[in-house]
């Protein structure tokens, strides 16, 4: 599932504060393919509701741990990642969770 909360509205990996291991490319699969801005290969949708708007080429999600949230959170459900990229990304999460 993508939310908002993880994509850093096209800004890319910009700032001091940023740590490209932290952060994978996403590629709107509605757009050409992009470039990779981090070391991690890119994560492509699979698809996305209406109302979102095509991602940036320089898209990013951050790969910061798992957090519980309450069912009664407001979340902004903009869509899913293809089967290959959803692996890919628990594998990361995986490897990040057992430093």
């Amino acid at each position: 599932m993508l939310t908002s909360t993880l994509l850093d509205n096209g800004e890319g990996l910009t700032g001091s504060h940023i740590n490209p291991d932290e952060h994978v490319s996403v590629q709107d699969h509605r757009a050409a393919p992009i470039s990779q801005l981090s070391k991690h290969t890119p994560v492509k949708t699979l698809e996305l509701e209406n109302h979102v708007r095509p991602y940036h080429d320089k898209s990013t999600a951050h790969l910061g741990n798992p957090v519980a949230r309450r069912y009664c959170q407001p979340v902004v459900y903009e869509g899913r990642l293809d089967e290959a990229s959803t692996k890919y990304i628990v594998k990361l999460w995986q490897t990040r969770m057992s430093l």
